[in-house]
């Protein structure tokens, strides 16, 4: 399938626009992934849900840090996913990436974290922060379909260099795994900007991603789809001939 890289922004895109490029075979009306913009009635209620969800998992402590604090600098500059299930947001995700107002990663810029490895600062990299799901959203199909968007955004963008921050709990380690994230850098913090919370670094490369052992077996083919992407007609695909084709399986 041909993708047209140039055609799509990452400021303005929408679920309207990925969805042409690939749909989700996880897609259903139990809930729909869609694009939350700052400023509106729907980031209101991402605000809300970061702030409750980081409560309890224990990242903030609501005596020292108000409702406000979840109003992120950095959002009008990323993307945030939300699950919209009926008229309620019941999950939200946000996607960083290194632009002129950002120039690191929220993990350095935030948190002060620092690591030796070629691609933490690279403009093509997604950084996923913010991941907070409802109980009444926690259901596989739906978790599943959020899952694939982030992977779908970076191809299209052709950012494949994916990081995160989670607890240093192998429940929240092992949710990550079967999502692709591996844990080979070993490095761990203190996360000093959310409560003091023990926490570790995940990276993966998104075209090696069907290597990760523990990855679910069922974003298995989404992923290969996804992986066989064609991009043409964008800057990057001039310089090599008039388009990037598929993932080589040789680095798969």
């Amino acid at each position: 399938m041909g993708l047209l890289r140039d055609a799509f922004s990452w400021e303005r895109i929408t679920e309207d626009e990925w969805e042409r490029v690939y749909r989700s075979p996880f897609v259903d009306d139990t809930g729909r992934v869609v694009r939350v913009f700052p400023g509106t009635k729907e980031y209101a209620e991402v605000v809300r849900l970061r702030y409750h969800g980081l409560i309890e998992t224990g990242f903030i402590d609501p005596a020292r840090m108000p409702l406000s604090s979840m109003e992120l600098p950095r959002d009008r500059d990323s993307i945030i996913l939300a699950i919209r299930k009926e008229s309620r947001i019941v999950g939200t995700i946000t996607l960083n990436t290194i632009t002129p107002s950002f120039p690191g990663m929220a993990m350095e810029l935030e948190k002060g974290v620092m690591l030796d490895h070629p691609f933490f600062r690279s403009p093509d990299v997604i950084e996923l922060t913010k991941l907070v799901v409802a109980p009444e959203a926690r259901i596989m199909k739906l978790l599943l379909n959020f899952s694939v968007i982030p992977l779908l955004l970076g191809r299209i963008f052709g950012k494949h260099h994916h990081w995160q921050v989670s607890r240093n709990i192998p429940v929240d380690t092992l949710q990550r795994e079967r999502l692709g994230f591996g844990y080979e850098n070993g490095f761990q913090f203190l996360d000093r900007s959310l409560n003091n919370m023990n926490s570790r670094v995940g990276y993966f490369y998104l075209p090696r991603i069907l290597q990760a052992p523990r990855l679910l077996a069922m974003l298995r083919p989404p992923l290969t789809e996804i992986l066989d992407l064609t991009i043409t007609h964008g800057p990057v695909a001039q310089q090599n001939g008039g388009s990037i084709g598929p993932i080589p399986e040789t680095l798969r």
